[in-house]
């Protein structure tokens, strides 16, 4: 994140606040809950905390932005210079005001105090642990809940969006491995799942989101799970799971593949989940709503005969590999970044889902992740 990008957002989350009548914005995360302290501050908690070390704090932030005056970050006290240490490099002198979790509710105090702050918004609460917020709302006061950083993250900027491109195109590079080098018959799931890993962190990826899903045989038609010590066999559907994370932005990308003489049935499968990816796209655009895109791809599950019911999502996706939430009430604007998940089955023949991440344009949608959605490899 650049100083540039730090100095627009918080005056953007200002001129939001402003509006709102807010004087003072905190926002909490964790390591594990990350999105919002890497948008406005590009920096997150270490998660490796030793329990004797971190008690009382824990890897819990607070990004306090007061409507006049710099904002505070409140971090981890024993990682108070080595956060410090990450910002330097980029300036002479850190570009955000840092300070120990430790002092976070008196500086709060004092904070409220001098600049006689009236109306102080929280956002995270659906996260934060219990007692943290009640120390806060206890110390400070009574907090209103906003939403402004998530009505600022659910549109993407032109570089945020090139980032998901490039995370998209990590997880097809992958996909292509899969058919060309990965895929052998005989070889374990989680084997096959440890290689993916390696091979989209030999392409940039810093790093994988969730749990690689390699699936086969009967398993594949739950199509959720975990890649298991079973060996895969030809003549079967797999299903893939692949999420690499690229400068801290997410991909999500499924795919079923049909590895050696598939059925027609199955075969079926697979055209019908590309189908259904194909007929959501042509809708997607700004002032169509989520709901809509979905509808147009459950439209095509409904014409295959003895089909299960269709699988059918999305969800905003970006810093965190689920964010803001699902899109059926979203109204799409350009920007918009979330992935469009379909799948369909039958039961004793398979299943087959089919996740991209997606854009919306000035005129449509576009998918970042391209890999056939039909593949079937030898």
């Amino acid at each position: 994140m650049s100083k540039e990008d730090y100095l627009r957002r918080i005056g953007e989350a200002k001129r939001r606040m402003k509006k709102d009548g807010i004087d003072c914005l905190i926002i909490y995360g964790d390591s594990w809950r990350d999105g919002n302290l890497r948008y406005f501050a590009g920096l997150s908690p270490f998660a490796a905390l030793h329990t004797d070390y971190a008690a009382p704090y824990g890897p819990f932030t607070l990004l306090t932005i007061p409507i006049d005056g710099e904002p505070i970050y409140f971090v981890p006290d024993g990682f108070l210079d080595s956060i410090t240490m990450e910002v330097e490099p980029i300036e002479d002198q850190p570009w955000i005001r840092l300070e120990p979790w430790s002092k976070s509710l008196g500086i709060l105090k004092e904070l409220k105090k001098k600049e006689g702050l009236k109306r102080i918004a929280f956002t995270g609460k659906e996260i934060v642990p219990y007692p943290i917020y009640t120390s806060i709302r206890e110390g400070i006061g009574e907090m209103i809940d906003s939403r402004i950083p998530d009505s600022m993250r659910i549109i993407k900027d032109e570089k945020e969006v090139k980032l998901l491109e490039k995370a998209g195109a990590i997880a097809d590079m992958v996909y292509e491995d899969i058919i060309e080098t990965i895929l052998k018959p005989g070889k374990m799931e989680s084997e096959i799942a440890r290689e993916i890993i390696a091979y989209a962190v030999s392409y940039g990826a810093e790093q994988v989101n969730s749990d690689i899903l390699v699936m086969g045989g009967k398993y594949e038609e739950t199509m959720l799970g975990k890649a298991r010590d079973v060996p895969i066999r030809k003549d079967t559907m797999l299903e893939f799971h692949v999420t690499p994370r690229y400068q801290g932005y997410c991909c999500d990308s499924d795919r079923g593949i049909g590895f050696g003489n598939i059925t027609n049935e199955q075969r079926e499968l697979l055209e019908v989940a590309k189908e259904a990816h194909e007929a959501a796209m042509k809708v997607m655009k700004p002032g169509v709503k989520g709901s809509e895109i979905l509808k147009a791809a459950k439209s095509v599950n409904e014409e295959l005969v003895g089909a299960l019911p269709a699988l059918l999502y999305g969800h905003g996706i970006g810093l965190q590999f689920e964010e803001i939430g699902f899109i059926d009430e979203w109204m799409m604007e350009p920007g918009m970044t979330f992935t469009l998940a379909v799948g369909t089955g039958k039961k004793g023949v398979g299943a087959v889902r089919v996740e991209d991440v997606c854009t919306i344009t000035k005129t449509g949608g576009r998918s970042l992740t391209n890999f056939d959605r039909a593949c079937i490899t030898e």
